[in-house]
Order: C-alpha cells, then sequence, then structure tokens
C-alpha cells in the first residue's frame, strides 16, 4: 500500500514592487509600440538580474510593454513589476541594488527613446530552510489476526525546520492534507486520519496547519502531526519531494534549501544539560535487519550517534507484594538505546525507571514498553513483551517500578430493546439497555437497527451512549428493532441482541372535542 500526504510550506518573502505611470496628454495621438525593459544593477553598475526574479508586469490601460503596446490618447496607463531577490543577492548582510530601465514607443510619426532614472534598493539576507520530516516506523492499531479489538493508538508526523540563513523566515505555516491511499493492492480496509497538530510542545489542536510563526536566523522550529490508522502495521520505506511553485524561476529564487525524510523509532525527550522542552527523534537512517535505532536527531540541530545493547541482568522477581526489580546493563559514555524482554512480561505495567544517581528517566519517551514486534512482509507480528530504554552516560544500574495489570476485556456486552406496545402512534418511543461481564470495561456506545415491514435491518442510530429516542413511523407501517451494544475495550455483540421488538402504526390522534359548559352556580 502507498500512502501520500501533500503538504504546502508558506511563508513571506521580501520583494519589491516597481511601478511606472505614463500619461499621454495628446488627445489625439495613441501612444504606440509601447517597450519598456526594466533592470537590476549593484552598487557600482554592474548588471545584477541574474540575481532577481522580474515577474510579468501588471498592467492598467497599457495593452502591452513588450514593443507593440500602446497607451489610448487622454489616457494615464500604469505598468507595475515585482522583484524578488534571490538567495543570492544579499547572502551575508543588507546589499543595495539599482533598479532603472529604459522606456521607447512611437506617437505621431516620432520615435522616442527614455532612459529612467535609478531608484535605489536595499536587499536584506533571505532565510535558508533545512526540513527535515521524521515519520513513525510503527503503527499500534486493530490487529485483524486476533478476536480482540485492540484501540487505535496515535502515532507522529513530525517536522523540524532549521533556519541556516542570515534572514528572517516570517509567518512560516505547514498546511497539511487528510492522507490519501493511492496504491492499495490488496484492497485492504483500512483509514488514515489526522487528528491534530502540535507546535512547539503545546497541545495538540485539532488542525491540519502548523503554525511556526517567526523562525529567526539559526532559529530551529518542531512541530508534529497526530496520526491514526485504523489498522496496525508499519511503514517500510518514506519518500519526499519538494516542488517550488509553478515554473523554472520559482525553484530559482526558492529558499528551501532541502528536504528529507527519516525512520522514526520513537520520539523522546533528551534530558540533563539536553532539555528544551521540544522533542527529539531516535531514528534508523542506516538499514538493518532488526530495524534498531542509530541516530538521534537533537532538538537542537545536532546528530548524535546511538549504541544498540541487547543484554541486561535483574535483581529480584515481580510479584503482588514485589512491584519493582533492579537492572544493571554496561555503562556508555555515549548515548545508548537498550532493548531487552520487559519483566513485566505483560503482567505488570511499567510505571517508572530510576537510575542509580537518583535520575528518573522520562517515561513514554525515554522508556516505553511494546506488547508486538512488526516484521513486515505481510506475516503476523510477533507477540512478545518488550522494554525500551534511551539514556546517556547512565551509570548503568536502574530500578524498574511496576503496577499491577487491569485484567484485559475480552467479553462482549449484552444488549435488548424494551418492550413495546402491539399498536402504536407514529411517534415511537423506542428504549434499549445493555449489561457489560463483572470487571469489564463498560459499554461505550449502542447501535439500533430498524426493519420496515420485514425488510431488512438498516441502522437508526449508530454509536450512542443514550437508552431511548422517538421513531417517526408512518401510520399502517410496521416496524421491529434491534439493538448491539460495544464496550470501551471495543467488544461488539457478534449479533443484535434478541429477540426482536416490533409495533404497528394504527392509532391516529385527533384532535379534541371541546363540549360547551352549561352554566354553574
Amino acid at each position: 500500500m502507498r500512502l501520500k500526504l501533500d503538504q504546502d510550506l508558506i511563508f513571506t518573502r521580501n520583494a519589491f514592487q516597481a511601478t511606472l505611470e505614463i500619461e499621454n496628454n495628446d488627445p489625439e495621438h495613441a501612444i504606440e509600440e509601447v517597450s519598456l525593459r526594466i533592470g537590476t544593477l549593484t552598487a557600482d553598475g554592474r548588471a545584477a538580474d541574474d540575481r532577481f526574479e522580474i515577474r510579468d508586469p501588471q498592467l492598467r490601460a497599457l495593452t502591452s510593454v513588450d514593443g507593440a503596446g500602446s497607451l489610448a490618447p487622454a489616457t494615464r496607463g500604469v505598468a507595475t513589476w515585482v522583484l524578488v531577490p534571490s538567495p543570492d543577492a544579499a547572502p551575508e548582510g543588507p546589499v543595495n541594488y539599482a533598479v532603472g530601465g529604459v522606456l521607447s514607443y512611437r506617437q505621431a510619426g516620432r520615435t522616442l527613446t527614455v532612459p529612467l532614472a535609478s531608484v535605489p534598493i536595499t536587499v536584506q539576507p533571505d532565510p535558508r530552510l533545512l526540513v527535515r520530516y521524521f515519520h513513525q516506523r510503527d503503527v499500534f492499531s486493530d490487529d485483524p489476526f486476533t478476536p480482540v479489538v485492540e484501540p487505535s493508538l496515535p502515532y507522529s508526523l513530525a517536522v523540524m525546520i532549521e533556519n541556516q540563513g542570515k534572514g528572517t523566515a516570517r509567518d512560516v505555516q505547514i498546511t497539511s492534507a487528510q492522507p490519501k491511499i493511492i496504491e492499495n493492492e490488496k484492497g485492504l480496509l483500512i483509514d488514515f486520519q489526522i487528528l491534530g497538530t502540535e507546535v512547539a510542545g503545546r497541545t495538540a489542536e485539532p488542525s491540519l496547519t502548523v503554525q511556526f510563526g517567526q523562525i529567526d536566523p539559526g532559529q530551529i522550529s518542531i512541530g508534529r502531526w497526530l496520526l491514526t490508522s485504523s489498522l496496525q502495521g508499519l511503514f517500510v520505506d518514506y519518500q519526499a519531494s519538494v516542488a517550488h511553485g509553478i515554473d523554472e524561476r520559482d525553484r530559482k529564487s526558492s529558499i528551501v534549501d532541502a528536504v528529507s525524510i527519516h525512520e522514526m523509532i520513537h520520539l523522546v525527550q533528551a534530558q540533563g544539560s539536553w532539555e528544551d522542552g521540544r522533542p527529539d527523534f531516535l531514528v534508523n537512517d542506516v538499514p538493518d535487519a532488526e530495524d534498531l535505532p542509530d541516530l538521534l536527531y537533537l532538538s537542537d540541530g545536532t546528530i548524535e550517534r546511538v549504541s544498540v545493547q541487547r543484554e541486561a541482568d535483574f535483581e529480584g522477581n515481580l510479584s503482588a507484594n514485589t512491584l519493582s526489580v533492579s537492572m544493571t546493563t554496561t555503562a556508555s559514555e555515549g548515548w545508548s538505546y537498550l532493548r531487552i524482554p520487559d519483566p513485566g512480561r505483560g503482567q505488570f505495567l511499567l510505571r517508572e525507571v530510576t537510575r542509580s544517581d537518583g535520575v528518573v528517566l522520562a517515561f513514554g519517551t525515554n522508556v516505553w514498553t511494546s506488547d508486538r514486534t512488526f516484521v513486515g512482509q505481510g506475516r503476523k507480528p510477533r507477540r512478545e513483551a518488550l522494554l525500551h530504554l534511551l539514556d546517556r552516560g547512565g551509570p548503568g544500574r536502574y530500578t524498574l517500578s511496576y503496577r499491577t495489570s487491569t485484567p484485559v476485556d475480552l467479553l462482549p456486552p449484552t444488549s435488548r430493546v424494551s418492550p413495546l406496545p402491539t399498536e402504536s402512534h407514529e411517534l415511537i418511543p423506542v428504549s434499549w439497555s445493555g449489561s457489560d461481564d463483572p470487571g469489564g470495561s463498560g459499554i461505550a456506545g449502542y447501535e439500533v437497527l430498524v426493519s420496515v415491514n420485514g425488510g431488512p435491518f438498516t441502522t437508526w442510530v449508530a454509536h450512542t451512549p443514550d437508552l431511548g429516542a422517538v421513531y417517526q413511523g408512518q401510520l399502517g407501517n410496521r416496524y421491529t428493532f434491534q439493538c448491539r451494544a460495544t464496550d470501551h475495550a471495543g467488544n461488539r455483540e457478534a449479533e443484535p441482541g434478541q429477540p426482536a421488538v416490533g409495533t404497528r402504526v394504527s392509532l391516529e390522534n385527533h384532535a379534541p372535542t371541546l363540549a360547551v359548559i352549561p352554566d354553574q352556580a
């Protein structure tokens, strides 16, 4: 399957507007054969057009300025150009230029050529943007190989924009479209959605647009999108490309130097002196058989190498009364990633990891657990409880603290529609109820179905937590209702609750008849 995500990177550019007004005061003769050439010069008078993108002029009253244009008698014409400097126009600091040109035209049998006085301009340095994407490899969602409906966990697509230029990037934003499947060889029923965005650690917003604002020279901004998939899986290949506008001129003046994409194993949080409140990215840039991470992209733009450890020794045994164990690994001066079987074995849930020097590792980012390993090539994932840990310069001794695991809810709930009278009015009040097994996750919602005159059942109310509603029937029809419940663990009744409950609409409402009240004493 191939998934495509289109995004637009939008920012404010430095540009200049050049305007020339021509007023034809002759009431009888038009100005013809109008030719207007503008250009740019350096401070010492050399041509500098190769450092600017001079866009086609916007004209008012003038028909053109290419030598075939004309301006009617007693008319004022206006030509306006936009000049966009390329990054080479001012690479290190402000640079002075001049904008001038030559105007030639023919009127009443005479041809005139008029040099235009140069106007000085100062070009400020442009930003130079380096865009790095980080796409999470593993997506945890429903496993089609099990009867349980596993929850869809959000996964990340992050972007790091680094301004390597001398100028400021202003009003920077990235607008995104919903992901689109463009190739699906197996025809899988799968859906991808963007839930929201997050910038600089702020709470995710339900938007497809990431607002970066201003990015100063040497500054880095980071944003990410939270996505979900209706099925579990892994991404095996990533490609990112950039198109600069619609023609070659946009490519020449582009301030986006490069776009790259990296396979992210996990979004982490470098602690200690690297802690800045922004996410960091543990990636697999060098392919290997087990897809282990090898580099850490820090939020300050530096890249660190990561070594991999696969062994550790434990002291103690987990039980209901002993919820911690000691772990010893090989101490490492640099960044080290540890992946080993989880001592909790899925029966106990890890809640905290503390180094022997008292440092608590960030759980959920630098320490996390997983219950399956994706192997790809269409094969089932391996069911295995693993512990993952990222650390730098640790002493090699850790205390792992656990909590007892909540029993897994595997049983679906049951539901039923309350009895209805044999005969009903057109407005039919329908109620339903359900129950989950003791210790279960509880009912999350109901689906209520209706059949008209013995026809097929169709959904009337979907995914509602309510226990009743009013159905609008029609006189003479018979309606039959069923319902089906789903609990918070995703377990759903295999079949609608039985038996079906029906009623016929045969009762009519009539306006009341009012009798005259006799006089009363």
